[in-house]
């Protein structure tokens, strides 16, 4: 009689295939890929973000072999560019350098490079084809994954801002998490969200200008629900000056996911509003609930709801 086996412990790639071949309208995103950090502060904008996205979407579990993968422009076009912009934003993942942190077993390693090793487009009106290979840092990388985010693919292709893709891309590797929080340091937040220190380094600029937005936006087209508070606070409720934010992540209702669905199908003219709406919605519930708590129960179990 043969000895059991044991369960093997599911990794990034074992997910990836098993989301593949389901076809259900995910993407499966390995945590370091979601985590990566951009060492000369020369961030991915939106439309190469989107590509990174497809092109993981179009290889598949094949992203760690040693092979091109060949995709038509029509198919990476849902933004309606021209075939130069689409190979333009393409080569930025084979320019821009990036590291990854994974590990070989014994220790954490962090690995530099670009995401793509090569990159060819056939001019020929009758080809159209855009052939990539992956490099062979970001194959390694992927290949000794094991935490990972899934995003629902029309969700991300149709978003309008690269912070609310970012946020909701590291938001997908926590909503799953037994944890219903996850504290962030405002610095470490802005890197995540592709953020210029630049232009967003004083929090209420931050605030304003990306992570009140981009939550917005997540919460309008997702399948997760994001809300924040500002840290630190005093034992009195007040504020001090904040340097990092609780972020409270989870995954939608079958009830919240109709309504992300009806709006997909949507087109974009006044989706701002709708947006606008469902933001408002969202907050007159929560004051609902606060009140309606704040009523019923003891303070410890009180605070222990509100999170």
């Amino acid at each position: 009689m043969s000895k059991p086996q044991p369960k093997q412990k599911p990794c990034t790639l074992m997910v990836i295939a098993g989301v593949h071949k389901s076809d259900n309208g995910q993407v499966v995103m390995p945590g370091e890929v979601i985590e990566m950090h951009f060492p000369n502060g020369k961030y991915f904008n939106l439309l190469t973000s989107k590509l990174l996205i497809a092109l993981l979407d179009l290889a598949g579990p094949a992203v760690v072999e040693d092979r091109a993968h060949v995709a038509r422009i029509e198919a990476l076009n849902w933004s309606h560019k021209d075939a130069g912009t689409i190979e333009r934003a393409i080569r930025e993942l084979q320019q821009t350098t990036v590291e990854l942190t994974t590990t070989d077993g014994k220790e954490f390693v962090t690995k530099s490079g670009p995401i793509l090793a090569h990159v060819e487009r056939r001019h020929q009106a009758s080809t159209r084809e855009i052939t990539v290979e992956f490099s062979k840092t970001f194959r390694e990388v992927i290949d000794r994954s094991n935490y990972w985010g899934t995003l629902q693919k029309t969700s991300a292709m149709k978003m309008e801002s690269k912070y609310a893709l970012a946020l909701y891309s590291f938001a997908s590797l926590h909503a799953n998490r037994w944890s219903p929080y996850t504290d962030w340091k405002i610095e470490d937040l802005r890197k995540r969200m592709m953020g210029d220190a630049k232009t967003l380094g004083r929090w209420q600029d931050f605030k304003r200008r990306a992570l009140e937005p981009a939550i917005e936006e997540v919460n309008h087209l997702t399948d997760v629900h994001i809300r924040y508070e500002p840290l630190p606070l005093r034992p009195d409720g007040k504020r001090r000056r904040v340097d990092a934010v609780r972020m409270y992540v989870r995954r939608k209702t079958e009830e919240e996911m109709a309504e992300v669905k009806s709006e997909l199908e949507n087109g974009r003219q006044g989706r701002s509003r709708r947006r606008i709406n469902q933001h408002e919605r969202d907050m007159q519930r929560s004051l609902d609930f606060s009140v309606a708590v704040d009523k019923s129960l003891s303070e410890p179990l009180r605070r222990t709801l509100l999170r």
